[in-house]
């Protein structure tokens, strides 16, 4: 009986082979030419649910104890507690099945899995910026808070601004503000879906005047609201 370290290099590479032509199929299928920074999550999580896949059937082969044992594993899998990011949750799937191979006995499927998944990881988070400019427009989502004393004077320059560079935007919220010292505003939110090679330095200078009292960026959470 072979040990659990005597490895053949010609079935590591069939493995591998397998789990790149899955992780190909996951990338292609969920390809998007303007992906946001959602859909760049499900991109990778598409890959690693793809590479999970296989990972489960190489694991099985034709053992239905090992099919069983998939199943009791999956079934203790619960998802108590909100995965804000898609991507995550497809790394925990993968790591299911890495485990489901190491206590199999398989120590080269799940050597060459986590090799492989490291190399997809780090090859999808800079997949867009690999591509030529005309194959993908990369997209980005922030929000945008602005405190204003004219805000139909500020909306008007904010849609016009956002007109000439492709910017889409919704309004999250609208509140009217007393100040004692510059008297009544109005802070309004919106969310911005811009192209990523969009500098958002410019885009404050330009918005800038004397009826905006404040201006400031913020992230959005790696969850689809």
């Amino acid at each position: 009986m072979m040990g659990i370290f005597d490895w053949s290099w010609t079935q590591m590479l069939e493995y591998a082979s397998r789990l790149f032509l899955a992780a190909l199929v996951g990338t292609i299928i969920s390809f998007r030419r303007s992906p946001d920074r959602y859909q760049s999550n499900l991109i990778e999580a598409h890959a690693f649910l793809s590479t999970a896949g296989a990972l489960f059937m190489i694991v099985i082969g034709s053992e239905i104890v090992r099919a069983v044992g998939l199943l009791g594993a999956a079934s203790v899998v619960r998802y108590r507690y909100a995965i804000r990011n898609p991507r995550d949750a497809g790394t925990l799937i993968v790591s299911l099945g890495l485990g489901l191979a190491c206590g199999s006995g398989l120590a080269e499927v799940a050597v060459a899995g986590a090799i492989f998944i490291l190399i997809v990881s780090r090859m999808l988070s800079s997949f867009y910026d690999l591509l030529p400019f005309t194959m993908v427009r990369r997209r980005e989502e922030v929000i945008l808070r602005i405190q204003t004393a004219d805000y139909q004077s500020t909306m008007s320059k904010v849609e016009q601004l956002f007109r000439q560079l492709d910017i889409q935007y919704d309004l999250i919220s609208f509140e009217r503000k007393m100040g004692e010292q510059r008297g009544p505003t109005i802070e309004v939110n919106l969310r911005m879906n811009y192209s990523a090679k969009l500098a958002l330095k410019e885009l404050t200078d330009a918005l800038m005047d004397e009826n905006i009292h404040r201006l400031s960026w913020q992230d959005i959470p790696e969850s689809r609201v």
